[in-house]
């Protein structure tokens, strides 16, 4: 009547259905986080490209700020509808602007 054996097996499929469920919640939070860092980006960018106030400034300027080479001027455009200086979209801005 050993029941030792028993007990330690059913310790360890608790503590392994735990890791798992863990390994699953983490997995799926990780995957999410692509789609929200992307989001984050384009509200960067067009919160940088709003401090331009004139067309001439928007087609000109450095998107960034810093006068670097990371974004180049063709990232932000006019929008005339709205008389502001937005951030293009992802894919037709340069690819070392904000890539995702």
């Amino acid at each position: 009547m050993n029941k030792k054996g028993q007990g330690a097996l059913e310790y360890l499929l608790i503590i392994g259905g735990a890791v798992l469920v863990a390994a699953i919640v983490i997995s799926l939070m990780l995957s999410t986080a692509t789609p929200t860092k992307c989001a984050t980006q384009d509200s960067l960018l067009n919160a940088l490209c709003a401090q331009f106030g004139s067309q001439a400034s928007c087609a000109a300027g450095d998107p960034d700020g810093a006068g670097s080479a990371s974004c180049a001027a063709t990232d932000c455009s006019w929008d005339t509808t709205d008389i502001i200086c937005k951030a293009e979209a992802a894919g037709t801005r340069s690819s070392t602007c904000f890539p995702c």
